[in-house]
């Protein structure tokens, strides 16, 4: 992503591909800025995750390891600037 040097990778794990990955790419922007903006307005702790921010039964074995705080950092470097002052504007009690 733009100069952090990380890349991010989507892959469809239907034998043969169901398109979602096509679907996905074509709107990853606007799926990343709400994905910052679900993390940023959760009640958790930013030290852990919730079940409303990043948990799912899927990736339960990493409960312990996710956290709210690092996903913001994350999302937060390669959200769009629109993204990035909602989030500044949100976290100043401005919105």
């Amino acid at each position: 992503t733009r100069d952090s040097g990380h890349q991010l990778v989507l892959f469809d794990d239907v034998p043969g591909g169901a398109g979602h990955v096509r679907r996905v790419a074509d709107q990853v922007q606007e799926i990343i800025d709400h994905a910052l903006m679900r993390v940023s307005t959760c009640s958790c702790g930013e030290e852990t995750s919730c079940y409303i921010c990043l948990r799912s039964f899927r990736n339960q074995m990493f409960h312990e390891q996710l956290s709210r705080g690092e996903a913001i950092q994350v999302l937060h470097q390669i959200a769009s600037p629109e993204a990035r002052a909602a989030w500044q504007a949100q976290r100043a009690g401005v919105v």
